[in-house]
C-alpha cells in the first residue's frame, strides 16, 4: 500500500538481494557480514497515479449518478407521456372508424394518420419505458401457462395490422408448431413482445410477394422458437452490432420504416430474463433466421431428446457461422451462435450444450481464454470443447484443455468423425476411479511407464469420470468402503518393496477384486505373479499423451469387474 511522506506518495517494495541474480550478489558479498543480509529498497513515486485514481473514481461516480438519473428522468417522461398519448389514441380510433359521426374521405384520412402517429410514440414510450426498467432491473414477470399457438397468431396478427396500417405490402406467413406442444409457463405480455420484435425484424428486411414463418419445436430440454424470413438479409460487418442498443441498418426496405433500434436489444435482454436466449444466422440475399430458446414447462416431461442434441458454435466470422452451421445441421444437431468470448461462456452455462466448437481468433476475449475460463467453472468444465483452427494456429490441444481440433475449412467427414467419438463417449458409464502410485526406489526406472499428468486427469474428469487419488492401501481400503470402486491405476515403477506392496494388495478384501490396470512392463509382469489380481496392462511410452487410449483400457477393465 502506497504511505504518505510529506505532500507526496510513494510505494515502497523490498528485495533480497539473493532473488536479483548471482552475479549483482557476488559484487556486494564482501559487503556484508557473514551474519547479515542486503534487502534492496525500491520506491517510486505514486503521487501522480493516486491522483488520477482518485479523479477517475470520482468521476465514475458521476457517471453512475448521472446514468441512474438520465433512467429516473426516462422513467418519468414515460410515464407523463402515456396518458395524453392514450387519450389521442383512444379518439382518433373512434373518429377514424366513424362512430362519433359520419366524416368525408379527408377527414378520416386526417384521423388514420393522427391514430398512426400516435400508435408510432406510443411504441416509442413503451420501448423507452421497457429499457429504463432493464437497465434498473425493475421489470418484473408475471409467468402463467401460455398457449403456444394463440400466443404465436396474436404475435403474427399484431405485426400483420400494424404494416396493413403504413404500406399495402403483402407477405405471407406460415406458422409451424411441432406435435404435443401446447403451453408454455412464461410472461405472457413480454414472450408476444418478443415474438413481434422478431418478426418486426422480419418483415422489415422481407421484400414484397416473400414469405416469413415461425416454427416451434423442441431443442432437447429447451423450447425454440424460430422466427425465419427469405429477405435480403443482414451484411456481415454489421452482425456484432445486431443485439446492440440504437443500432439501425440502413437498406431500401428499412427507410420506409420508423424505428428506434431498439426492438433486438430489448427483445435479447427480456429473452434472458425469462432464463433463455436468442441466436441468429443470416445470409446476404438469402434471409436469416432468428431462434428463441427457453426453458419447457417445470411439469412437462420432457425427456432429452437422442436425436437432434444442441451443439454451441463460437465464430466471429459470419462465413464461417454459415458453413459449420450447415453441417451440423446436416448431421442432425441444433445450432446456438455466439460470436464473442463473453457471449460464448454466458450461453455455455445456460445452454449447457453437448458440445462447443470454438475459434480462438475472438475479438476482446481470446478463445483461449474462452476455454480456460470455461475448464476452472463446475458449471462447464465437463462440456466437450473442440477447437476450429487453422494448421498455423493448431496446438496441443491436450494443453489447452480441449477435446479435439478440427482444421478450418472444417471437413465434413472429419467433424462426423469427432461428433461420433464424442457421442461413443457420452455413452460411457461414469465411472470412479482410485489412482495409486508406487515409489521407485531406482531413478533409472523413473522414466518408464506412461505418467497420468494434469492433462489426463482432466481428460478423464470431463468424462464425468471421478478420479480419487490414495497415498497408501490404508487409505484405499478406507476409500473403497466408501466410495463405490471400478478400476485401479497403478502408477510408478515396481522395485523390491513394491513386491510386497503387490502382495499386501491381493490380500485386501476390497481391493484385490477390483480390475488392477498397470502403466510399464515391469509392473505388469510382478502383478500377474500375484495369483488374485485381475491385471489390465496399458503400455504406452512415457512421453506418450495418449489418454484416450487409457480411457479405452478403463472402460475394457471396468466391464470386467467382478460384482458382488
Amino acid at each position: 500500500q502506497p504511505k504518505n511522506l510529506g505532500d507526496r506518495a510513494w510505494q515502497f517494495i523490498k528485495l533480497p538481494f539473493n532473488e536479483l541474480g548471482n552475479s549483482l550478489e557476488a559484487e556486494l558479498f564482501n559487503l556484508q557480514n557473514a551474519s547479515s543480509s542486503l534487502w534492496l529498497v525500491v520506491a517510486t513515486d505514486v503521487t501522480e497515479n493516486q491522483q488520477l485514481c482518485q479523479e477517475l473514481s470520482a468521476k465514475n461516480a458521476d457517471l453512475v449518478q448521472l446514468n441512474r438519473l438520465k433512467d429516473e428522468f426516462l422513467a418519468c417522461i414515460s410515464h407523463e407521456l402515456k396518458s395524453p398519448l392514450t387519450a389521442v389514441l383512444g379518439l382518433s380510433s373512434l373518429l377514424k372508424e366513424q362512430k362519433l359521426g359520419e366524416l368525408n374521405q379527408r377527414q378520416v384520412r386526417y384521423a388514420q394518420l393522427i391514430y398512426q402517429s400516435g400508435r408510432q410514440l406510443m411504441s416509442l414510450v413503451n420501448d423507452l419505458l421497457d429499457l429504463t426498467r432493464l437497465e434498473t432491473g425493475q421489470l418484473k414477470l408475471n409467468p402463467t401457462s401460455v398457449s403456444i399457438k394463440n400466443l404465436c397468431e396474436q404475435a403474427y396478427a399484431a405485426i400483420a395490422q400494424k404494416y396493413q396500417e403504413k404500406t399495402e405490402r403483402t407477405i405471407s406467413f406460415r406458422l409451424d408448431i411441432e406435435a404435443g406442444l401446447k403451453t408454455i409457463v412464461a410472461d405472457e405480455l413480454r414472450l408476444r413482445q418478443i415474438l413481434v420484435h422478431l418478426l418486426d425484424n422480419a418483415v422489415k428486411f422481407t421484400p414484397e410477394g416473400q414469405e416469413i414463418g415461425l416454427k416451434v419445436n423442441r431443442w432437447e430440454n429447451w423450447l425454440a422458437f424460430t422466427v425465419w424470413d427469405k429477405g435480403i438479409g443482414i451484411p456481415e460487418e454489421h452482425q456484432h452490432l445486431i443485439f446492440q442498443k440504437f443500432q439501425q441498418l440502413e437498406s431500401p426496405l428499412t427507410r420506409q420504416f420508423e424505428g428506434t433500434g431498439l426492438g433486438l436489444f430489448l427483445a435479447q435482454r427480456l429473452a434472458k430474463a425469462h432464463g433463455g436466449d436468442i441466436s441468429f444466422i443470416s445470409k446476404v440475399g438469402q434471409g436469416s433466421e432468428f431462434t428463441l430458446l427457453l426453458p419447457p414447462n417445470p411439469t412437462d416431461a420432457v425427456q432429452p431428446q437422442q436425436r437432434y442434441p444442441l451443439v454451441l458454435v463460437v465464430e466471429s466470422k459470419p462465413k464461417a457461422i454459415e458453413d459449420l452451421t450447415e453441417k451440423l445441421v446436416d448431421l442432425e444437431y441444433r445450432v446456438a451462435i455466439a460470436r464473442t468470448g463473453t457471449e460464448a461462456l454466458e450461453k455455455a452455462r445456460q445452454l449447457q450444450p453437448h458440445a462447443i466448437f470454438l475459434n480462438p481468433n475472438l475479438p476482446l476475449l481470446s478463445g483461449w481464454d474462452v476455454v480456460t475460463l470455461l475448464k476452472s467453472d463446475r458449471q462447464t468444465q465437463q462440456i466437450r470443447v473442440i477447437l476450429t483452427v487453422t494448421q498455423l494456429q493448431k496446438l496441443n490441444n491436450k494443453q489447452s484443455g480441449v477435446y479435439g481440433c478440427l482444421d478450418l475449412p472444417v471437413n465434413r467427414d472429419a467433424l462426423q468423425a469427432i461428433l461420433h467419438e464424442k457421442e461413443m463417449h457420452l455413452s460411457l458409464k461414469n465411472l470412479t476411479i482410485l489412482h495409486l502410485y508406487l515409489e521407485s526406489e531406482s531413478s533409472i526406472d523413473k522414466g518408464l511407464g506412461f505418467k497420468i499428468d494434469l492433462a489426463t486427469i482432466n481428460q478423464l474428469s470431463q468424462m464425468s469420470h471421478r478420479i480419487i487419488e490414495a497415498d497408501d492401501l490404508e487409505q484405499a481400503e478406507m476409500l473403497a468402503s466408501v466410495w463405490k470402486i471400478d478400476v485401479i491405476v497403478l502408477e510408478g515403477s515396481i522395485s523390491e518393496t513394491s513386491l510386497d506392496y503387490l502382495r499386501s494388495l491381493g490380500e485386501c478384501e476390497e481391493l484385490s477384486k477390483l480390475p488392477l490396470i498397470t502403466l510399464d512392463a515391469k509392473t505388469t509382469e510382478a502383478a500377474n505373479r500375484v495369483g488374485n489380481l485381475c491385471v489390465f496392462p496399458c503400455l504406452l511410452p512415457a512421453d506418450s499423451q495418449n489418454g484416450d487410449r487409457l480411457l479405452q483400457v478403463i472402460q475394457i477393465a471396468a466391464e470386467n469387474k467382478i460384482e458382488d
